[in-house]
């Protein structure tokens, strides 16, 4: 049975212990790490937009959003952060983790001490930032706009070609009537200049074999191209 003390020395250090992801809105401080965050930015990127590292240690946007926080020797310390790299029309998921002091012995046999510092721990899911704004908008949403069909039928001919051929029930799998289609163009709300980046459509359709009426939600940027998967 272990003594009232050391349940005491437990609890105490329980309720201590700190260790959460906490939401922060700063940019990134530490310069040193920006250099290998662009470097894995550049190897990461698979959009059709090329951006090396110099471009992007020179324009990249380091934008951190949640913070680690736990205790280390009595103290709390931030042990991850996670980012946003973006440069131009691109945005990367970051993530580094800070490094304690520690002494090393190099090749020579001298002791060395290396300072603290953040590494590194991936940067990956680069999009285009224009696809991001597509597939996270809603139809409640204010740069979301409804549109009739005359207002529809100004997109290029080959725009609503690609719109149109799409297959909900093959998609789906399933064996679908449609009832009605509600047409609305996509606004950056980012610039607040009414820049289009594409197209929503709200179809409601009919399961045949259950009766069930459902919407899907299908997201196109401005060539007609479906952006992300299908929502119902």
């Amino acid at each position: 049975m272990p003594s009232i003390t050391m349940l005491l020395i437990f609890i105490s250090m329980a309720f201590n212990a700190h260790a959460e992801w906490i939401d922060t809105n700063e940019t990134l401080q530490h310069r040193s790490i920006k250099p290998t965050l662009c470097s894995e930015f550049s190897v990461a990127n698979e959009t059709d937009v090329a951006i090396d590292s110099e471009t992007c240690i020179a324009e990249a946007n380091f934008h951190v959003f949640k913070k680690y926080l736990t205790t280390h020797e009595g103290k709390v310390v931030v042990t991850l952060l996670k980012l946003k790299i973006r440069v131009r029309n691109v945005e990367c998921d970051g993530k580094i983790k800070k490094t304690f002091g520690r002494y090393y012995v190099n090749h020579r046999g001298q002791v060395i001490y290396r300072k603290p510092r953040f590494e590194v721990t991936y940067v990956d899911n680069c999009d285009l930032v224009n696809h991001i704004i597509i597939q996270n908008s809603q139809i409640i949403h204010d740069h979301v706009v409804i549109i009739n069909q005359n207002q529809y039928l100004n997109a290029p001919y080959q725009t609503r070609r690609n719109i149109e051929s799409i297959d909900l029930s093959m998609s789906l799998d399933l064996e679908l009537d449609l009832i009605s289609t509600k047409k609305f163009i996509i606004t950056n709300f980012e610039t607040y200049e009414g820049e289009r980046l594409g197209y929503l459509l709200s179809y409601l359709v009919r399961d045949t074999d259950s009766e069930e009426e459902f919407e899907i939600i299908a997201r196109f940027n401005l060539l007609g191209r479906l952006i992300g998967l299908l929502e119902y």
